[in-house]
């Protein structure tokens, strides 16, 4: 049986009789109290003391548990081991000096800040063993001056009994709290010019789904609390930072990357000139490090230096492209993103860097916003990716509005489609020919795929789309195809090869299972009992065409289907003519995913059902 997948995403799924978030009794582990105490300075610093007692339940949590680890930049952190121990059998072993190292992870990175580990390994871990942790952090240099947050949730796929949060704070501390069960109490209070917010978990909390395919979950179906010093983004919040990435923006481009403008100038267009930016950035450095702070700053590096070294992180990408933008005359800003495929997105109430993950470039021009993130190893720029669109984005810049959205993605703008005919009929084996087209995000995965793998490596990927077994295929042909360039196009591949095993046997003739959509069997197979949401992919619209060539079928109008609704659009049409049977998949995606919630609703519930009806599990006998 042939599972259409999408070429940007292989993934197989099978239908889940049930689903269930995991219960304590078949955790691996319990967290008996965790308590955080956050003494928070004026200026955004603060000191935490957290101690956590874990108690192994399985094997699996002896594994996990009894080895732990502790990360922090000692350029502007410090971190002490106040207290670690082991109880096993009523008896408490004490981790020796031996057991624990702090060390830097790897080797320092020119430009990037040192990062330290501390690894604690506990002794004598059994299953029913206590693992008890105590350490004292600093952050001495906060990456936004005078600015505070924190964001905790409860029980996000931790066994967590109890739970204590406490913040003493010499600024104000706002809060959202999100507590749909009531597994939290809340103290907040002001005295002797201090602000204090106590919070306790006074239930367990627990939510791990289990026995179900993909699950995503949005956090907010745990409890959690936002705490900031700020009520909401703002330019005074963010002009340290944003005063010093301009000082680097204001730098003399390096003397390549001021050629490259050069020639950029030359073109005519907004995008080709874009297009050749990005292409040139992208083959002049390679992408190396991560979200990672510059002297405790979010800041990029040195234009030259990036040069220099021939590598850069996602700061150092989107200040190039920002740069040699604004050479050309347009209105460029390094802009912060929260990067993820898959993403669902969800309010965030209070200002925090936590939620945002990644730099990329803002470009308004002609009265329309742009969003280019440079650090992929292809050039798209029809619209924003997957990763970074539909989501809240802030711009580093004083005469903007800071908080922007970055548009969903538009299916129209998006498609593939798969043409296959089969003809000349053999006992066991049928010629195919087939054509696939694809454009926008589609095509974004194709681009530059010769600079990384052979011809015959990517025709090995294209007959894989389309079928059972490619060791069932010879006499294969391609028309030729060009994808040595970054900046993704419209593709259109065409080939032909003989297949052996197409189909299936009946006691009536030849039959053919009709291709099943990834999103279609999500929404007909996965949503049965589901706990977490349904994250389907990235909006477009995907046809597939058959045509058997002198094959036909009787009733072949009872294939016939279609849908339409707030999630999915799909018809199906099959034809007879004189030449054989026809028959077309339409199905356009308008969301990359359904909330839980909206499973149970009526129309939903109809999607589903028509679904299951007339499209998954079909098949067409061939006379």
């Amino acid at each position: 049986m042939k599972y259409i997948m999408t070429i940007s995403v292989g993934l197989f799924f099978s239908i889940i009789s049930s689903a269930r978030y995991q219960r304590q009794d078949e955790a691996s582990h319990k967290y008996n109290f965790i308590n955080q105490y956050y003494k928070v300075k004026k200026d955004g610093s603060f000191k935490l003391i957290e101690e956590r007692e874990i108690e192994v339940l399985n094997e699996t949590g002896r594994k996990d548990f009894g080895f732990q680890k502790l990360n922090y930049a000692p350029n502007t952190d410090s971190l002490s081991l106040l207290e670690a121990y082991t109880v096993t059998n009523g008896k408490k072993i004490k981790v020796s000096s031996e057991l624990i190292e702090d060390k830097p992870i790897a080797s320092q990175i020119t430009g990037f800040d040192l990062t330290n580990q501390m690894a604690i390994t506990f002794p004598d871990v059994k299953v029913g063993s206590k693992i008890y942790l105590k350490y004292s952090f600093e952050k001495k240099i906060p990456t936004l001056k005078n600015v505070f947050s924190n964001s905790e949730f409860f029980g996000w796929k931790e066994n967590i009994q109890k739970q204590n949060l406490y913040f003493e704070s010499e600024m104000e501390l706002f809060y959202y709290l999100n507590d749909p069960d009531q597994h939290l109490q809340l103290e907040a209070k002001k005295e002797n010019n201090l602000y204090y917010l106590n919070l306790a978990l006074v239930k367990p909390s627990f939510f791990n789904p289990i026995e179900e395919k993909d699950p995503y979950m949005q956090r907010t179906t745990t409890p959690y609390i936002e705490v900031s010093s700020e009520k909401k983004w703002s330019y005074s919040m963010l002009e340290p930072v944003i005063i010093q990435n301009e000082l680097i923006l204001v730098e003399e481009l390096p003397e390549k990357m001021n050629k490259i403008v050069i020639e950029a100038k030359k073109l005519n267009g907004f995008f080709n000139r874009v297009n050749y930016l990005i292409k040139e950035i992208q083959e002049s450095i390679r992408y190396f490090g991560d979200w990672r702070p510059i002297k405790g700053a979010l800041v990029p590096r040195n234009l030259q230096l990036i040069m220099e070294t021939g590598f850069g992180d996602c700061k150092d990408y989107s200040a190039l492209l920002t740069v040699m933008l604004r050479k050309l005359g347009y209105d460029s800003h390094i802009a912060w993103v929260y990067r993820a495929y898959p993403y669902i997105p969800y309010d965030i109430h209070m200002p925090s860097l936590s939620s945002y993950n990644h730099a990329i470039t803002f470009v308004s021009f002609e009265n329309k916003e742009y969003w280019f993130d440079p650090t992929n190893n292809m050039v798209f720029t029809q619209e924003p990716l997957s990763d970074i669109s539909n989501r809240n984005a802030v711009i580093l810049a004083k005469d903007e509005s800071i908080f922007k959205f970055i548009p969903k993605n538009d299916p129209n703008k998006n498609s593939d489609k798969t043409s296959i005919t089969y003809s000349q009929w053999k006992k066991d084996e049928v010629s195919v020919n087939v054509t696939i087209e694809v454009k926008g995000i589609p095509a974004a995965h194709w681009a530059g795929s010769e600079l990384g793998s052979s011809k015959s490596a990517i025709e090995n990927d294209l007959l894989e789309w389309v079928t059972n077994s490619v060791r069932n295929t010879s006499e294969r042909h391609f028309e030729p195809f060009d994808l040595s360039s970054r900046i993704t196009g419209d593709y259109k591949f065409q080939f032909s090869f003989k297949e052996k095993n197409s189909f299936l046997k009946s006691n009536y003739g030849k039959a053919f299972t009709l291709w099943q959509n990834q999103g279609l069997k999500l929404i007909g197979e996965e949503t049965e009992n589901r706990e977490t949401d349904l994250f389907l992919r990235s909006p477009r619209v995907t046809i597939y065409k058959f045509k058997f060539d002198k094959a036909f079928a009787k009733n072949f109008k009872s294939l016939d289907c279609k849908i339409n609704s707030n999630w999915i659009d799909i018809s199906r049409e099959a034809k007879n003519p004189k030449s054989g049977l026809e028959i077309e998949d339409m199905i356009t995606l308008k969301k990359s995913y359904i909330y839980r919630n909206e499973f149970e609703s009526a129309e939903f519930k109809k999607v589903k059902s028509k679904i299951r009806e007339c499209l998954l599990g079909k098949v067409v006998v061939l006379q």
